[in-house]
């Protein structure tokens, strides 16, 4: 019985990481109970919206109406014929725009007005293989045309076309044309639309993977509090249609839960989409009591909520900071008693959650962050961005030594700095950051590298080189006398690009140029218990070096 009441979470197709950004929105289709309903073969999923090649703006036909500074989605509904509607896209921007397009049509999509708001009249079908996505780049000053699903049977009404961008998705003019009730029936519970619900934990029937049946009846119930729309109601047929296959192993068993089933689906909610319905209906899951009094930390059902709370600090925009109260209260009363699984999701909560700071004081963080290792990341980055540096301190000591080059790189950030801007706030290491480089230098490296979004030369900037010279210092002492402190290519190639950027715009300082030359010996010195893999390793850095010497 228990290996029929557990399953597989979370199955991810694999998609190529250049595409992961572009379409993580679709991609959450992997994470329900099954499929959406099968799409591939009608019509308005088969239709392909082409990019043609970019044209100057000054060629852009004078009936098309696109504002400066902006990118418009112009819908010509004067035009359109049995092949679409003409669509322009004109970018006026002055920066270039990137739309993403699968199989070499673009996410260009048909909605109808109905009762006052807009629906998708064009079903989507995604691909299974990550070939099929790609981008178009349209530069600033430039326009493209394409063409736009037209039925080829359907009623009149108030329609326009929603086309997914680099800045979000672009809406175009407002026009008459035929829209398909199929089409829209269709389009409420394709893959597209399972994309922007809410994810599932997965349900599976092998032991010791996933949700069980009341956990993932759990999630159903919670699902309703979001909306009482087509996407629910087929989750809830496609769990029905699990339970059934399982009835020969437990047939009591199911039939019980398939009674559960029917009571979910039997209550009442509301089509329109709520996320402070769903964040209260967390909130009751988490307050659930046993009839000891004892708050109710078993099973699976506070990671349901979590998870479910987890998603909505990552789509909050309509969500009142004080409507997070409750949630944060919970968070520190469960967590002393939370499971290892449990305090994964809190952990995940906390990092996503924009409101933290409202709620979670700098003392409950760094305790935290010492007595959960696995929280120990999302509290230190929390503090960092507070200017908590003290604590970071505190917890460092109070760490394990591995740990120490991880909350190095919140320690040395500038808060303040907007995403991928970030650089480091000091002009010199102080004793803390001593000891982490000490610790171990090239993790210490990789960390504040990081840190700083990777971004191209950052190591020459004002305070920053200083820091990498002493980390470099050390990583050079210890590789003199020990294996080097990495085995494979990347880590390599990480070090290589710090050394080329000691170059600088009239050439390699004395400084680095002698720390090139140490490199260069590293090469040849014969090191105790060194694998042939760090032999390859050190060899091919001495080779790097001797380049950039030599250049």
């Amino acid at each position: 019985m228990t290996a029929f009441f557990s399953g597989a979470l979370l199955c991810h197709r694999r998609w190529r990481k250049k595409w992961m950004t572009a379409f993580m929105w679709a991609i959450t289709l992997s994470l329900s109970v099954g499929q959406g309903e099968n799409v591939g073969e009608i019509a308005s999923a088969n239709f392909r919206a082409p990019s043609g090649g970019t044209k100057p703006n000054v060629d852009l036909p004078k009936k098309v109406s696109a504002a400066d500074g902006k990118v418009t989605l112009f819908a010509d509904f004067m035009a359109a014929n049995e092949k679409g509607v003409t669509i322009y896209i004109v970018n006026r921007s002055g920066s270039p725009l990137v739309i993403p397009a699968q199989d070499g049509s673009l996410f260009l999509k048909l909605a109808v007005k109905q009762d006052g708001n807009w629906r998708r009249a064009q079903s989507h079908a995604f691909s299974d293989c990550g070939n099929s996505y790609h981008t178009y780049v349209l530069p600033a000053g430039q326009y493209l045309e394409s063409v736009g699903y037209k039925p080829k049977s359907g009623e009149p009404g108030t329609i326009r076309f929603q086309l997914k961008g680099s800045d979000g998705n672009l809406i175009s003019n407002e026009g008459l044309g035929l829209w398909n009730l199929e089409d829209v029936a269709d389009s409420s519970v394709d893959a597209m639309a399972e994309g922007e619900e809410p994810r599932l934990l997965r349900f599976g029937a092998e032991e010791n993977h996933g949700l069980s049946v009341d956990a993932y009846l759990t999630q159903l119930k919670l699902l309703k509090a979001w909306s009482d729309g087509p996407v629910t109601r087929l989750r809830i047929r496609q769990f029905r249609d699990e339970l059934v296959k399982l009835k020969s192993q437990d047939a009591v068993r199911v039939e019980e839960a398939i009674a559960k089933l029917d009571e979910i689906a039997a209550l009442k909610g509301t089509p329109e989409k709520s996320r402070r319905g769903l964040l209260d209906a967390c909130v009751m899951a988490l307050r659930e009591i046993k009839k000891d009094g004892v708050v109710a930390h078993g099973g699976n059902h506070p990671l349901v909520a979590w998870h479910f709370l987890h998603w909505l600090s990552r789509n909050s925009e309509d969500l009142p900071v004080e409507a997070w109260k409750e949630v944060f209260e919970q968070l520190q009363n469960r967590l002393p008693a939370a499971s290892r699984e449990e305090c994964g999701m809190i952990d995940s909560f906390i990092r996503s959650n924009p409101v933290v700071h409202e709620y979670l004081s700098s003392e409950f963080l760094a305790k935290a962050a010492i007595k959960y290792p696995m929280m120990l990341e999302s509290c230190a980055e929390r503090l960092g961005n507070r200017s908590e540096w003290k604590q970071l301190v505190t917890i460092g000591e109070q760490v394990d030594e591995g740990r120490l080059p991880m909350i190095l790189g919140y320690y040395c950030v500038e808060p303040s700095a907007p995403g991928a801007a970030k650089g480091i706030r000091m002009s010199s290491a102080d004793p803390f950051m001593e000891k982490c480089i000490r610790s171990n230098p090239w993790e210490c490296f990789n960390s504040i590298r990081g840190a700083t979004g990777y971004r191209e030369r950052v190591y020459m900037e004002p305070g920053l080189s200083l820091l990498y010279w002493d980390i470099c210092e050390n990583f050079l002492k210890t590789a003199e006398v020990n294996p080097f402190p990495f085995s494979s290519y990347s880590d390599m190639s990480g070090l290589v690009r710090y050394l080329e950027n000691s170059r600088e715009q009239d050439g390699i300082s004395p400084g680095a140029k002698k720390r090139l030359e140490r490199v260069l010996k590293l090469g040849d010195i014969q090191i105790q218990g060194e694998t042939e893999e760090q032999k390859k390793c050190r060899q091919q850095l001495k080779a790097a070096a001797d380049r950039i010497l030599v250049r």
